[in-house]
């Protein structure tokens, strides 16, 4: 997969994305679990990296057919307070995402990012607060 940003571009075989929320340990989500990606580590014999390694067949056989990987794993959680001290703190702090790159060790940093949720957490706010109403 190759990620533009401007003018510069950089290439990711095995993506992981990373992301960190206020104080909580920092969860990744991979895109394949480690049986998987050692079967296609073992297959190939890579040792180290090469220019243009992203064209073989197998990583392009990891992408949708709209060239985009697709993680069918997803992460979810209950948090232990009310939702009024829930929604203060993440009205003030962004989720962090990273995009890293797994296939080598030690795993490349890709990009990252951070997500602002007060938006999110505004919304649910006022539909738990419409549905506490009623």
């Amino acid at each position: 997969m190759k990620l533009s940003h401007h003018s510069s571009s950089a290439s990711c075989l095995f993506p992981t994305v990373a992301f960190r929320l206020l104080d909580y340990p920092t969860i990744a989500v991979n895109l394949l679990d480690d049986f998987e990606a050692n079967e296609l580590k073992q297959r190939l014999n890579i040792q180290e990296s090469f220019k243009n390694i992203e064209m073989l067949p197998c990583f392009s056989d990891l992408l949708d057919r709209d060239g985009r990987y697709i993680f069918s794993k997803g992460k979810s959680c209950l948090f232990r307070c009310d939702l009024e001290s829930l929604r203060s703190h993440l009205n003030n702090a962004p989720m962090y995402l990273m995009l890293l790159d797994t296939f080598f060790q030690p795993y490349k940093l890709v990009g990252t990012a951070l997500v602002p949720l007060n938006n999110l957490i505004n919304e649910i706010y006022d539909e738990t607060s419409v549905q506490i109403e009623k």
